[in-house]
């Protein structure tokens, strides 16, 4: 019975020293894995935290604290170092949840060294008194009743001239304590601010708090020459969390993060972490009478009385189902704003990590519309990469000599392709009437097809030409190309670089060709003559979208091939794709890439009024996509169950063109 006590008093020892929610509230996993709070007379935890009322009560995790400290054991449990980085809306708890992970190594472990790096002052003061709290509520050994301590004497408590304080702790009886401190753990609060030197701690703990508002130079310095110190090796942790401010180094951490998250190919250690507004139950006020609420939810989206405070609702219960009582706390945090602007509250709290990041200038589309956008590359299937290769090859005359000229293009995965081939994303291969199937499958019943499922494909391929070419001091544009089918509007295949642009013709001509002899849509502007032309003149390529307007000086009417963007056309390619968004209609396949839905984020209106994408970022992929939706909506898609198209036969004659 004695070795059995023993063997439970150990197991109960190494899980307050590692098991984060059972320490701090006595959280558990049932049978089923689920977490549980304790029960009345269960073990409470061993810390103490003040709630929004300032009572003391047991520090039990929420959701998304859980979540957190999830994330973090994973990667323990995997032999890594603990790494992850936090984009917040205010006052979900995660710095405390740090914290309080912080204090238990160090007040349960030997040698332990955990640094807390806050934006100011302030921030850093209300941390340390937290942690300072959370120490002296611990239980003693008689109150715990397991059989061993875990409240650590406080050997040490002091402040720096630089503004740095800690806490030292050690005791014979709990962690071994040897001359000069060695073997005990340090707790230390630091700043933003102030000077690299100090104590020169090398932390195996480190949380940097709010550094989305470090931006000073001494402050970038400082959080460099920190995360340099940290060794990356197991039992180290390092959470660097904030909320948004604009498209600053977090914002570019946290899309590397996000993106390494989901991409094999990548590495990165930093596992993201979000939490919208909107799963906080404390975000949310009561109605004081059912009358009241009727009323307010027949306010909902009402924009002609309550302007841009109402315009995002509907989409907000549509996407995350909100309720009038959420809504009705939004209403009122925005009112609260010296601004009363949606934009700074969607960086305060936002309801998606893409809308948080809004920069100097004002997105075009509305950032609801953003979200549902991401939304919906969320749930498209992974694309396949590959290249095209010419087949079927002929020489034909051009204006300069002769050109060779596929009259097919075959598809090549992507681990055959040979160095140089610029590679293609594909979510669906084109579409063949003549081997379409003549029955479907669905919900395990066998049906004939419909003459919508045994369609020749109708495809648009739309090209944004890159407008500069990389030089000495800054690389250039990216080509963009996007595939659509004509007929659901789907985004269908991708491809972005900055390919030589002599060599974007042929590639554009493939996959027209691919895709069943498509509608070719080339952006003019800039560089874009010189992709149209060879399109048109040397490789004659029929299906071009042609741009058709009276020129009122010459009194004649222009058919060129190629597509202009314009002051006039602009506007009307993003009206079209704000209806397309804010439609329930067209949903499925609308966006399909990530990038592309992203770069929505970062679509600005300028100080002068000016739409296109924020200085250092990107829009390439967003006019690609506007573009291809504004020429499909121009131009009908060709009848279901109409004659087939016959295959691509350029013509040869020896002059003219």
């Amino acid at each position: 019975m004695a070795a059995v006590a023993e063997e439970e008093r150990r197991a109960a020892e190494h899980r307050l020293r590692y098991d984060t929610p059972f320490w701090a509230g006595g959280v558990t996993r049932d049978s089923s894995g689920r977490w549980v709070t304790p029960a009345p007379g269960a073990f409470q935890g061993c810390a103490k935290i003040l709630d929004k009322r300032k009572v003391l009560v047991p520090a039990i995790a929420k959701p998304w604290q859980l979540e957190l400290d999830e994330a973090l054991e994973k990667q323990r449990a995997a032999g890594l170092p603990m790494r992850v980085l936090i984009l917040k809306a205010r006052k979900l708890g995660m710095s405390t949840w740090i914290a309080l992970k912080f204090l238990q190594r160090v007040t349960q472990l030997a040698d332990q060294a955990a640094v807390v790096v806050a934006q100011d002052v302030n921030t850093a003061g209300e941390i340390l008194q937290m942690a300072r709290r959370a120490y002296a509520n611990l239980p003693t050994e008689d109150q715990l009743g397991m059989g061993f301590p875990i409240k650590p004497g406080l050997i040490g408590v002091g402040e720096t001239k630089n503004g740095r304080q800690h806490m030292i702790f050690g005791e014979q009886s709990r962690v071994r304590r040897m001359e000069g401190a060695m073997g005990s753990s340090i707790f230390e609060i630091d700043t933003a601010g102030s000077p690299t030197s100090g104590r020169g701690t090398t932390p195996n703990l480190l949380h940097l708090s709010e550094v989305a508002f470090w931006e000073s130079e001494q402050a970038t310095r400082k959080m460099l020459a920190m995360l340099e110190a940290l060794p990356y090796e197991q039992e180290t942790i390092c959470a660097i969390e904030s909320t948004a401010n604009g498209l600053n180094h977090f914002y570019r951490r946290w899309i590397s993060a996000r993106e390494g998250s989901t991409d094999p190919v990548r590495v990165e250690v930093y596992t993201p972490i979000f939490v919208p507004w909107w799963r906080d139950p404390d975000c949310s006020m009561r109605f004081p009478t059912a009358e009241e609420r009727e009323r307010f939810i027949e306010s909902i989206g009402r924009t002609a009385d309550l302007g841009e405070l109402a315009e995002d609702e509907p989409m907000l219960v549509q996407l995350y189902g909100a309720t009038p009582e959420q809504l009705l706390w939004r209403r009122m945090k925005i009112q609260e704003q010296p601004d009363k602007s949606v934009q700074t509250f969607n960086q305060e709290n936002p309801h998606s990590d893409e809308v948080a990041f809004i920069g100097s200038g004002r997105t075009v589309f509305p950032s609801i519309l953003i979200t549902k956008a991401i939304k919906a590359v969320e749930a498209a299937p992974e694309p396949v990469s590959g290249v095209l290769r010419p087949a079927q090859e002929v020489e034909r005359r051009s204006r300069s000599g002769t050109v060779i000229v596929p009259g097919a293009a075959v598809w090549v995965p992507a681990e055959r392709a040979k160095p140089g081939e610029h590679l293609l994303r594909v979510w669906e291969h084109p579409r063949k009437a003549a081997i379409a199937p003549a029955t479907v499958l669905e919900d395990g019943v066998e049906r004939e097809a419909t003459d919508f499922e045994r369609r020749q494909g109708a495809y648009y391929v739309v090209a944004d030409v890159a407008s500069g070419e990389a030089n000495t001091f800054s690389q250039g544009d990216y080509h963009a190309v996007k595939v659509y089918d004509h007929h659901t509007r789907a985004e269908v295949a991708t491809h972005k670089s900055r390919m030589d642009i002599h060599e974007l013709p042929i590639f554009l001509l493939l996959l027209a060709i691919y895709y069943n002899e498509a509608r070719l849509m080339v952006e003019v502007n800039n560089q874009g003559i010189a992709v149209v032309s060879p399109l048109e003149k040397d490789y004659r390529y029929k299906k071009m979208f042609r741009r058709q307007r009276i020129d009122t000086v010459r009194n004649t009417r222009e058919n060129k091939a190629g597509w202009e963007t314009t002051n006039v056309t602009k506007p009307a390619m993003e009206a079209n794709l704000m209806g397309l968004l804010g439609s329930d209609v067209r949903d499925e396949g609308l966006v399909r890439d990530p990038e592309t839905a992203r770069q929505l984020t970062t679509y600005v209106i300028d100080e002068k009024g000016r739409h296109g994408a924020q200085a250092g970022e990107y829009d390439d992929l967003v006019v690609a996509w506007m573009i291809g939706q504004m020429g499909m909506a121009m131009k009908h898609p060709p009848k279901i169950g109409g004659k087939r198209v016959e295959g691509f036969k350029p013509k040869d004659p020896l002059t003219g063109y």
